[in-house]
């Protein structure tokens, strides 16, 4: 029989970005954060800032959620597109979503 320990041999390692000297960090991507990010394209001008918040999990009433705001949007699409293919990258290297040793 087949057996998989997917926590075993896994390291989620953050994916780190540091935007005007200030580093965050994407800790944990599900697929539920991924569909909220996915809602949230279609919301106009706004859309790439609240979108990267979700994914640093900073809240919408924050001064760190007023500060990207202030970002200059090429630098938004670069974390978002950093964050993506880091997502990625890391789905194409193991597509299973899952590392372990499979046994017979």
């Amino acid at each position: 029989m087949p057996k998989l320990n997917a926590d075993e041999g896994v390291a989620i390692d953050p994916i780190e970005l540091t935007i005007e000297g200030k580093t965050y960090e994407v800790r944990k991507v599900t697929p539920a954060l991924m569909n909220d990010v996915a809602k949230i394209a279609a919301d106009g001008p706004a859309a790439p800032v609240r979108q990267l918040a979700l994914l640093l999990q900073v809240p919408e009433d924050s001064p760190a959620f007023a500060e990207l705001m202030g970002l200059d949007v090429r630098k938004l699409a670069r974390a978002l597109t950093l964050v993506t293919e880091a997502i990625t990258s890391a789905i194409q290297a193991n597509p299973s979503g899952a590392a372990g040793k499979s046994s017979p």
